[in-house]
């Protein structure tokens, strides 16, 4: 048995014309398995390398946009940064409290196109607010691919 192992490793063994085919056809199986398996991590490593780089850059465009929207005076609501890769879009959402109202919008910060907003009285619980208040909810779960 070992003879027959140390045979089909020698030279002369893959000489003949029928192992060399056989040796051909393993070779071309091998290298594809290889290619597959590096190409394949390389290219989803390179993919996540893309997504990450346009989630770094949504942030920085949400941030600018956080300053450019917040009134004078007013108090800044925490503000939310997504990119959506399906969409290749990125949102913000955010808003500030003034004067006894809230305003709060997502905006596509590519196009600086306002998607949702709403302004509501504070003091005032109306169920016209409450439908402005989930209504902007429901579309930021839906664009911010939340459950």
């Amino acid at each position: 048995m070992i003879n027959k192992i140390k045979k089909i490793f020698t030279w002369t063994y893959w000489r003949s014309q029928k192992h060399l085919y056989l040796a051909g056809a393993l070779l071309v199986i091998i290298s594809g398995l290889v290619i597959n398996i590096v190409g394949g991590c390389s290219l989803h490593l390179l993919t996540n390398r893309y997504e990450h780089d346009f989630v770094v850059e949504c942030r920085g465009l949400a941030e600018k946009t956080n300053k450019d929207v917040i009134q004078p005076n007013a108090m800044p609501l925490n503000f939310e940064a997504y990119y959506n890769p399906k969409l290749k879009k990125c949102f913000y959402c955010g808003g500030y409290n003034s004067n006894g109202f809230m305003a709060k919008f997502i905006i596509d910060v590519y196009t600086n196109k306002e998607i949702i907003s709403y302004a509501v009285n504070l003091k005032e619980h109306t169920p016209e607010g409450a439908r402005k208040i989930e209504a902007l909810d429901a579309k930021k779960r839906e664009l911010f691919n939340e459950k």
